[in-house]
């Protein structure tokens, strides 16, 4: 009597089952629209954020006179700043009329020359926005700012999205 009981609850809940067709629920267009939404206004804030911390980054660096402050432009001037200062002190220590003395001046003549260069890639590059003008962490706050640029993008789109579900009911 068992079995039968066993088999007849089977059969009655495959009935029912098969009777009240699928039980599942269905996730609209506009659900979906509505859950993009919210995700992308939650990166919106996460993006903002990541700026406002860049940006501090970057002003904390500036301040401090840290490298990663500084184009990889601007290294090269400061680093032949650097070496005709140096160049200067070894002149300064020669004998006047050697051959070293005469070498000196020859190799001070030329990272001059360099110099000139560097400072003038270094003026156009910036005046045309390039990012070897850009120090890493300037750059790092210009890609955060083009991705909340996106996502304001994003989010104007799926609400557009969403106000023609709206319409087309």
């Amino acid at each position: 009597m068992r079995v039968h009981s066993q088999a007849t609850m089977i059969a009655i809940a495959a009935g029912l089952l098969v009777a009240s067709g699928p039980n599942w629920a269905q996730v609209t267009a506009a659900q979906e629209d509505g859950a993009q939404l919210t995700a992308d206004q939650t990166e919106l804030v996460r993006e903002k954020a990541q700026v406002a911390t860049d940006e501090v980054v970057l002003r904390r660096d500036r301040a401090e006179g840290r490298m990663s402050a500084e184009s990889p432009d601007a290294l090269r001037v400061y680093h032949g700043q650097e070496d005709i200062r140096g160049m200067k002190k070894d002149l300064a220590a020669d004998r006047s009329g050697s051959l070293q003395a005469a070498a000196d001046r020859r190799d001070l003549k030329a990272e001059r020359q360099t110099l000139v260069a560097d400072e003038t890639t270094l003026r156009q590059d910036a005046a045309h926005g390039r990012m070897a003008a850009m120090s890493s962490d300037a750059e790092r706050v210009y890609q955060d700012r083009q991705a909340v640029h996106g996502q304001q993008h994003a989010i104007a789109a799926d609400e557009a999205k969403l106000a023609g579900d709206a319409t087309a009911k």
